[in-house]
This record gives structure tokens, C-alpha cells and sequence, in this order.
């Protein structure tokens, strides 16, 4: 009866070491919520966005002036999307139906009369922006994350942000004065731009859940590994002294 006692108590010791590892396992896995693991995500999509094509630059009036007003959409939660300074800076004319780079952007290796999707476009304003100079075209957002600049040539122009720790990272976009719009048909000269932006990372948020995890793994199997092996020098123990 002893040995059956023993027996039991061995398997008791070895399930309630399996249940250790994994409630401890469980529960830290279920502080790496999704702000915590997600890096980079994209929290908004304004769809397929590209510049006028020739045939559209063909009816731009020179002497018109248009305005670029900047949306910026909600961020994760708890950012601002206030107090964000935009930059707007003028990259290119347009000159007989054709993007022409302004002096200061003709060593970008950028072709704007080459972009076909929006890809291409992201592409050019990242070039673009790594030319850019300090630019005196600047403004902050409203509370809403509204700024509009107004009074602009035609052109294209590069809508950018200074880096804010209370908003999101705000990409660089490339936007056309005059744009084309499909539902009027026509082009437009005040337009309206939402520049994608991602979450900023906190890598020691990011790792430091991982380290917990294997840390908490490794102390409770060892734990579950010195019951196991108390448990078979009892029966050992118990052995010799029936003998």
C-alpha cells in the first residue's frame, strides 16, 4: 500500500509541475497585447494615390493658385494630433505637360514623369525629402490635425513632418497643385491630402515581455525538476528500507 501511497504522490508532484510551467507561461504571454508586439503598423490608408497624368497637365491655367489642406487621422491611442508641424515645400513645376524638378531636386534621381502607382510615389518623396532643404513653409495642426496651405503655385509638393513624441511617425507624401479629380472630372485646385503614418515602437517594450517569458519558463521547470527527483529518492528510500 506504501508503494502505491508513493506512486501517487509521484505522479501528483509531476502533473502539478506541468501546471506550473504552463500557468506561468499563460500568464505572461497574455501581457504582450498587440500594442506591445505590433511594430510599425499602419493605422491609416487613403487607397491609390498618384499625379495627374500628362493628358490631365495639359489643362492646367499657369496663373491659377490652389491650396493643400493636411489631414492627419487618429493615431494609437494616447497620441495628439495636435500641435504636429508640417512642412510644405514646392519639388517641381509644371512646365508643357511635363514634371520639372526644381534645381535643388535634380540630384534626387527621381523622375516624376515616371510614376505609376502609389508605390513609385512613396518612393519619390522619401528621395525627394532626403534633398529637402530647411523649409520656411511651415505650420502646425489645429486641434482636429488640420493645417492648410494656401496661395500655392502649381506645382508638386512634398508635405512632410517634423518627428512629434505625441503623434505617430508621419510618412512623406508628394501632392499636386492642380490634381485631378475623377467624381467632378475636372482638375482641382485645392486639394486635400491624408499622409499614411505608422506607430512609433518602444523596443524595451517590445523585448522585454520575450525576456520575462523565458526567465519565468526556466526557474519554474527547474523547480518541477527538483520535485521529480525528490520524489524518486523517497520511493528509492522506501525500497531499501521494505528490503
Amino acid at each position: 500500500m506504501k508503494m502505491v501511497r508513493y506512486k501517487r504522490l509521484l505522479a501528483a508532484v509531476c502533473v502539478f509541475a506541468a501546471l506550473s510551467v504552463s500557468t506561468v507561461s499563460a500568464a505572461d504571454t497574455a501581457t504582450l497585447n498587440e500594442n506591445d508586439l505590433v511594430i510599425d503598423k499602419t493605422t491609416t490608408e487613403t487607397g491609390e494615390q498618384v499625379l495627374p497624368e500628362k493628358k490631365n497637365l495639359e489643362e492646367v491655367e499657369q496663373a491659377r493658385t490652389g491650396s493643400i489642406e493636411v489631414v492627419l487621422t487618429d493615431g494609437k491611442a494616447g497620441t495628439d494630433k495636435s500641435n504636429v508641424k508640417i512642412r510644405c515645400q514646392k519639388v517641381s513645376e509644371i512646365v508643357h505637360g511635363e514634371y520639372v524638378l526644381l534645381k535643388s531636386y535634380k540630384d534626387a534621381g527621381v523622375d516624376l514623369n515616371a510614376i505609376e502607382n502609389s508605390n513609385d510615389l512613396k518612393n519619390a518623396a522619401e528621395q525627394l525629402l532626403s534633398k529637402a532643404e530647411e523649409s520656411t513653409n511651415t505650420n502646425v495642426t489645429d486641434a482636429n490635425g488640420t493645417v492648410t496651405f494656401k496661395n500655392l503655385e502649381v506645382g508638386v509638393y512634398l508635405i512632410s513632418a517634423e518627428d512629434s513624441e505625441m503623434y505617430d511617425t508621419v510618412e512623406p507624401s508628394l501632392i499636386a497643385v492642380p490634381t485631378w479629380s475623377d467624381s467632378e472630372g475636372e482638375m482641382q485646385y485645392d486639394v486635400v491630402i491624408e499622409p499614411k503614418h505608422t506607430e512609433k515602437q518602444d523596443k524595451e517594450e517590445n523585448t522585454a515581455p520575450q525576456t520575462n517569458l523565458e526567465e519565468n519558463t526556466w526557474r519554474y521547470a527547474g523547480l518541477a525538476g527538483i520535485c521529480v527527483v525528490g520524489a524518486l529518492v523517497c520511493i528509492i528510500r522506501m525500497r531499501k528500507r521494505k528490503s
